[in-house]
């Protein structure tokens, strides 16, 4: 490969083999190396830009997800990654800074699409608020559906239904708490 540099003492020269300048032979494998750097940064940033958005894939939402958006002050999100079950989280496997870049309608659900800005070491809070906010969705509906004869018994039919629902509805809202992509993609269409 020929390099072209600019030799401080003969001007702009072609490298022979050697990496010196053909005229004074003095070394200029530095001058060929940043060139090769300058390069290689230009070809990197190309290939960057032409780099499709990453996304998160769930089937009937079990797979992997990213939760927990929290703002970054940038427009950024830093957002855990975790292997779910039917929505709920089960292991936390990396956080990663992302910017949103689109949410699209899908025939099961939604595909968001973000950049990855950088990695992020896991977060001990996230990871905690993540399963408190699960536990705190998910024990209200086991205790209305496996204490529904009780429930029913005490307080009546009606009142008995309206818990159960109530439960349901509680279920929705802590769940959002946590899983929560919806609101950052909305913000960041309104902005």
């Amino acid at each position: 490969m020929d390099y072209t540099v600019t030799c401080p003492t003969c001007g702009p020269v072609t490298l022979d083999a050697q990496y010196a300048c053909p005229t004074c032979r003095t070394p200029l494998t530095h001058l060929a190396m940043e060139q090769l750097a300058g390069r290689m940064r230009s070809d990197i940033a190309r290939i960057e830009a032409k780099r499709p958005p990453k996304t998160t894939t769930t089937v009937n939402g079990s797979g992997t997800m990213l939760l927990d958006y929290r703002p970054a002050g940038d427009g950024t999100y830093t957002a855990t990654r975790w292997v779910t079950l039917a929505y709920l989280p089960l292991v936390p496997l990396s956080r990663t800074r992302v910017r949103p870049v689109e949410r699209t309608a899908e025939i099961m659900g939604q595909r968001y699409l973000y950049d990855v800005v950088g990695k992020e070491p896991l977060d001990p809070a996230s990871i905690l608020r993540t399963y408190l906010f699960t536990l705190l969705a998910v024990v209200p509906v086991i205790f209305a559906f496996v204490k529904m004869e009780e429930v029913t018994r005490a307080v009546g039919d009606g009142p008995g239904f309206l818990f159960t629902a109530a439960t349901i509805v509680w279920f929705v809202f802590m769940m959002t708490r946590f899983a929560n992509a919806d609101r950052v993609f909305r913000d960041r269409k309104d902005a």
